[in-house]
């Protein structure tokens, strides 16, 4: 997550489409919550206490090598409040998850999933390959791994190995710090040691 809310940081958030500030909002994830299922447990939560689903964009920084801006869904209480009630995917969650409210998120969401924006943060090849195997990977993400036809499935495999080679490099040379059970920073999930730290 950035430690603070840069020129930069405002200029990448503008790439999203969404109007206004980001903003810091707490982590309090709801017992049995999922990560990387923020609908549900925020569904849950309304369902639990009232509020609402608020829409926007989790923005994290992978230092010296790029950007992402990710769809998330937050709760907002009675009263305005945002609280993100989904475990945090990456980094410290007592600083909370940096959000970007977008409202019009809604409609452009009933047209499908929503591949995340990534910037560099530096020119390098290797960044820019990067991003362009995890937008090639979004391309048939929309498909179900099961029905994906033999040859695409086994290409969809190949870019993840070169996507896990490249942020194992990055990684190394960007003077990252993940430690073997760190949240992999090519924000796979995994733990590092399970993912690019083979």
């Amino acid at each position: 997550m950035p430690r603070s809310i840069t020129k930069r940081i405002r200029a990448f958030c503008a790439r999203t489409g969404a109007a206004g500030d980001p903003l810091y909002v707490a982590v309090a994830p709801l017992d049995g919550a999922s990560e990387k299922r923020c609908f549900t447990n925020v569904e849950r939560k309304v369902a639990r206490d009232g509020g609402e689903a608020c829409l926007g964009w989790a923005l994290w920084e992978w230092p010296n090598v790029l950007l992402e801006a990710e769809v998330h869904c937050v709760w907002r209480d009675a009263a305005g409040r945002l609280l993100d009630v989904s475990p945090a995917q990456q980094g410290d969650a007592s600083r909370g998850v940096l959000f970007l409210p977008d409202p019009a998120l809604g409609p452009r969401l009933e047209g499908g999933r929503i591949d995340n924006v990534r910037e560099a943060l530096r020119s390098d090849p290797a960044i820019a390959r990067l991003i362009e195997i995890h937008e090639l990977l979004a391309r048939v993400g929309g498909v179900a791994q099961g029905a994906l036809p033999e040859g695409v499935h086994d290409l969809a495999e190949g870019l993840r190995r070169e996507s896990n080679r490249l942020a194992d490099q990055l990684n190394r040379g960007a003077g990252g710090s993940a430690g073997r059970n760190d949240p992999c920073p090519c924000r796979s999930g995994a733990k590092f040691k399970r993912c690019c730290g083979r």
